[in-house]
């Protein structure tokens, strides 16, 4: 699945009723199709080195989209097609200080953005769980 079907299926998801919160929308959606994911990115070698991830593969679930779209609808299709580009060639990375096992990639296009990416306590998986514009 690509990540244009992605955000169509979630759009489909979010147009059947209004959900102000992903924990409302979870209640309603079979956990098997929120499980459904893409390869939105890779990381580096450095990358991985910092986060100490066995795997360069990033993942996006039709889940954290969701919940993306949920908390940042002022995000548009041209947004979420930058995604690939900010992992690969991000202007600044970091270790966030707030969230174990996450990484911080941040990339200026005319609007400075956010990427968040978590890996799985055993290490053998990343998620995309928050992309966003960056506050600073």
């Amino acid at each position: 699945m690509e990540l244009e079907n992605l955000l169509t299926k979630t759009d489909k998801l979010l147009n059947k009723a209004v959900f102000k919160s992903i924990k409302q929308l979870r209640l309603t959606i079979d956990k098997e199709i929120l499980d459904d994911y893409i390869i939105i990115g890779c990381f580096n070698s450095f990358q991985m080195e910092l986060l100490n991830t066995k795997t360069s593969k990033i993942k996006l679930s039709l889940d954290s989209l969701l919940k993306n779209k949920i908390n940042h609808p002022e995000l548009k299709l041209e947004d979420y097609k930058k995604i690939k580009r900010i992992i690969s060639k991000p202007d600044e990375v970091k270790l966030s200080k707030n969230r174990n096992n996450c990484i911080l990639l941040l990339k200026k296009d005319k609007k400075r953005y956010q990427v968040v990416v978590k890996a799985t306590k055993d290490k053998k998986e990343n998620f995309l769980t928050s992309f966003r514009f960056a506050q600073h």
